[in-house]
């Protein structure tokens, strides 16, 4: 039976510092419905939340669900203090400016990703801080990829998170039509951990061939 956030022991001591990082699609509350249930389990202590998407230019219930999020970030009681950020998929190449990524089938979608979400935790990374991941909306391939840079990333006291919605909940929601449960447990909706196993933690001096592309740090490992 998977190991659910609400069954953690409250003892576990917590770094002092928290980033929600999400990926996001057309329905804004998979992320909301996520922050409510951290901000639930830390008592507050999230301090930064950041949205990894494709771009919005050519998606309307993408622009759509970002819109909401900003809009409610700044009216939510709960959210106040707490620093909103969307972080676009972007192509990075040194001869031309960043080439924006708006859909899964771009040919460089999934290397896109990796190096988005590489740079977005690297940027972050302090020594006390604590990264909550959600890999729950948005396609799967932003999902999967993002969780291929946790592997290399992550540090043992980091998490990774599934939300669990019921049908039920999910329809009603619809697209946003509604961002908050009263209880979310009378729902049903709960996170779900996702365990992970970082590399660097088997493989020694992985993390200081991190910065490298993907296909940088697979060599390096099997050197």
């Amino acid at each position: 039976m998977p190991t659910k956030r609400n069954n953690m022991p409250s003892s576990m001591p917590r770094k002092s510092r928290t980033v929600m990082i999400a990926t996001l699609g057309g329905k804004p509350q998979v992320l909301t419905f996520a922050l409510d249930l951290l901000l639930a389990e830390t008592h507050g202590g999230i301090a930064s939340v950041f949205a990894l998407h494709f771009s919005p230019a050519s998606d309307a219930r993408l622009a759509a669900s970002l819109h909401k999020l900003q809009a409610e970030f700044l009216s939510h009681r709960a959210y106040s203090g707490i620093r909103f950020e969307s972080v676009a998929i972007e192509e990075h190449l040194a001869e031309r400016p960043p080439r924006a990524i708006s859909e899964s089938d771009d040919r460089v979608a999934a290397h896109a990703i990796w190096m988005t979400a590489h740079r977005l935790f690297t940027r972050l990374r302090t020594n006390d801080m604590t990264f909550e991941l959600c890999i729950t909306g948005g396609p799967r391939l932003i999902a999967t990829q993002t969780l291929s840079v946790a592997t290399v990333l992550f540090a043992p006291h980091d998490h990774c998170w599934h939300l669990y919605t019921p049908r039920s909940v999910r329809e009603t929601a619809g697209d946003g039509e509604f961002l908050h449960l009263a209880e979310p447990a009378e729902f049903g909706t709960q996170l779900v951990d996702v365990p992970i196993l970082p590399v660097s933690m088997l493989i020694p001096g992985l993390q200081a061939a991190a910065s490298q592309s993907p296909e940088g740090i697979l060599a390096e490992g099997k050197q």
